[in-house]
C-alpha cells in the first residue's frame, strides 16, 4: 500500500487537475504520533465509537458555489458559500480539512477512551456533479486512504476497528438486507449512517417479507425520486420522516401486550460530512460487569455452549411425518401469490431471549450513547477551528457518576455542568432529556411511546426529539427563505 503521505501527493494525477486545490490538507499522520505508545493490557473501558459518512472530497474548494458541490465559482448568495471547514447544512461532501479535524480530534481524545470502533463506511465523495463524475478508480482509492487513516488513529494503538461498507464506497451504489432482524439474542441493534438523519425506529417481522422485482424497483424509484427533490422540498421531507416516526410510535402495542420477541432496533446515526446538517460522532457505553473477574468470559461460554446444547435436544430435527403446508416444495416468497403460504409467513426471531443483552441489562448490553457534534463548523476558519460539543446523552443524569465500576462517558470529555454528581433539571433538560436507563429492545420501546402520544407532558421531549433529528436545519431553511 502507497504510504498516505505520498498517496494524496499522486492524487492529483489520479483524480485529474481539478483534485489541486491550495485549502485541501492532506490526510498525514501527526508528528507526535509514533511516540504514542499501542494501548495493551489495559483492560475494557466499557465503551466503543460509532462513526459514519465522512465523505472526503478532494476536489472541495474554499469560497466555491453549492450549486457546483464546491467545487468551483463563487457563490451569488453569501449563504452558499463554502467555508474552510465546510458547508452547514448543504449539499457538499467533506473538505479533507475536515477529516483530519475530525480524526485528529479521536486520536487525542477517544483513542484510549474506548475498546473498539463501529465505522459505518461512506470514505468516498457523492457524484453529485455533472461536470466531474466519480470514477471507480477514485472510490477505491480515497477508502484506502481512509483505511490507512484509521489503521494510524486507531488500530495501530491496539483498537478493532470493526468496518462496514457504504453505499457509495462501491460501484455502483446498493444497500443491504435487514435479515439480521433474526437473531436477536446476539445482535444487540443495528448502526446505520444512511440519510444522516438522527433518528431510530423498529424491524418488525413482517418487515422482513422480500418484495418482488417490481415492487423493488417501484420502491427504489420512489425513494429516488424523493431524493432528487431535496433541495425543493427539503422542510417538507423534515416534517414528513418527522410525523411519520411519531404516528409509527403511536401505534405500538401497549406494554402489556408487545412481545419483545417480535422487536428488533434500527439506530440510525448522523453522519461526520454536513450534508446536510453537522459533523457529528457517537460514544456508545455498555455494560462489562464482572468481565474482569478471572475466568468470567469461560464460564460465559460454557453457558453459551450448555443452551446450545438444551436446545438442540428439545428442537430435533425432524426426518418423517406430517408436513406443513407450502414447504413440500421451495417457494418463492418475493412472489405476491406465496406470501401468505405456510413458507412464506413471517417468523420469530430465531434466537431470542428475554435473558439476552438486548432484552435486559446483563453483560454486554449498551447502557447508552453520548452524541457530539460541530455546530460551529461554518464560522470557523484556519485560525479559530471549531469544537466538538456535546449535543445530548440518552443516559440518566445520575448515571454520568455510578459511584463504582465504569464511567459511561469520561468526565474530562463532558461539559463542566455535567462533571459534578449535583444534579439540576436545567442540565437534565438541555442534555439528557430522555433518562433512559439502558438501550435494550424494551427502554426503545418506552421512548417510542412516549415520543408517539401527543400529550401535554411529553411535548417537550417530542420538540427535543424532532430539534436532535434535524440539528437546527429547520431554523437554517427558514433564515434561507427571508
Amino acid at each position: 500500500m502507497v504510504p498516505l503521505s505520498l498517496l494524496w501527493l499522486v492524487l492529483p494525477s489520479l483524480l485529474g487537475a481539478a483534485t489541486a486545490s491550495p485549502v485541501q490538507v492532506p490526510l498525514v499522520l501527526p508528528a507526535d504520533a509514533e511516540e504514542t505508545l499501542p494501548r495493551k493490557n489495559s483492560g475494557l473501558k466499557g465503551r466503543f465509537l460509532h462513526l459514519t459518512d465522512m465523505h472526503p472530497d478532494p476536489h472541495f474548494r474554499v469560497d466555491s458555489a453549492e450549486s457546483t458541490a464546491c467545487h468551483r465559482r463563487k457563490p451569488k448568495k453569501e449563504k452558499e458559500r463554502s467555508a474552510y471547514f465546510g458547508l452547514p447544512y448543504g449539499d457538499c461532501d467533506s473538505p479533507l480539512t475536515l477529516t483530519n479535524f475530525t480524526l485528529d480530534f479521536l486520536e487525542k481524545h477517544w483513542a484510549k477512551e474506548v475498546d473498539f470502533v463501529i465505522w459505518t463506511g461512506d470514505s468516498a465523495r457523492h457524484d453529485n456533479d455533472r461536470e466531474l463524475p466519480r470514477t471507480p478508480d477514485e472510490i477505491y482509492t480515497l477508502n484506502r486512504a481512509m483505511v490507512q487513516r484509521m489503521n494510524e488513529v486507531f488500530t495501530s494503538r491496539g483498537i478493532p476497528v470493526v468496518p462496514s461498507l457504504g453505499n457509495n464506497d462501491v460501484w455502483r451504489p446498493n444497500s443491504i438486507t435487514n435479515e439480521f432482524s433474526k437473531y436477536q439474542d446476539t445482535i444487540l441493534g443495528q448502526l446505520f449512517g444512511h440519510m444522516n438523519v438522527d433518528h431510530f425506529f423498529f424491524l418488525q417481522q413482517e418487515d422482513t417479507i422480500l418484495l418482488d422485482d417490481d415492487e423493488f424497483t417501484e420502491s427504489r424509484l420512489s425513494i429516488s425520486d424523493s431524493t432528487s427533490a431535496r433541495d425543493d422540498a427539503q422542510e417538507s421531507s423534515h416534517s414528513s420522516l418527522a410525523e411519520s416516526l411519531m404516528e409509527d410510535f403511536s401505534e405500538l402495542p401497549k406494554k402489556a401486550k408487545t412481545d419483545l420477541d417480535d422487536f428488533s432496533v434500527i439506530n440510525v446515526g448522523p453522519s461526520v460530512v454536513p450534508n446536510p446538517y453537522l459533523p457529528t460522532f457517537r460514544v456508545f457505553a455498555y455494560n462489562i460487569s464482572g468481565v474482569e473477574e478471572d475466568g468470567a468470559l469461560e464460564e460465559l461460554k460454557k453457558k453459551k455452549k450448555k443452551e446450545k446444547k438444551k436446545k438442540e435436544k428439545k428442537t430435533p430435527k425432524r426426518k418423517h411425518g406430517h408436513k406443513h403446508p407450502g414447504k413440500e416444495a421451495e417457494v418463492d416468497c418475493k412472489k405476491k401469490e406465496n406470501r401468505e403460504t405456510w413458507a412464506c409467513r413471517p417468523k420469530k426471531p430465531q434466537y431470542a431471549s428475554p435473558d439476552a443483552p438486548s432484552r435486559t441489562s446483563t453483560l454486554w448490553t449498551p447502557l447508552g450513547y453520548a452524541q457530539y457534534w460541530l455546530p460551529d463548523v461554518g464560522k470557523a476558519d484556519k485560525s479559530e477551528k471549531p469544537k466538538f460539543r456535546l449535543e445530548y446523552a440518552t443516559f440518566a443524569r445520575s448515571s454520568l457518576h455510578p459511584g463504582s465500576g465504569a464511567y459511561p462517558i469520561p468526565l474530562k470529555e463532558l461539559p463542566m455542568s455535567l462533571r459534578t454528581a449535583n444534579e439540576t433539571a436545567e442540565d437534565g433538560q438541555k442534555y439528557m432529556p430522555y433518562g433512559l436507563r439502558d438501550l435494550t429492545i424494551g427502554s426503545w420501546l418506552g421512548l417510542a411511546r412516549r415520543l408517539g402520544e401527543a400529550k401535554k407532558g411529553n411535548a417537550k421531549v417530542r420538540a427535543q426529539f424532532r430539534q436532535y433529528m434535524y440539528q437546527g436545519a429547520e431554523q437554517a431553511l427558514m433564515a434561507l427563505m427571508e
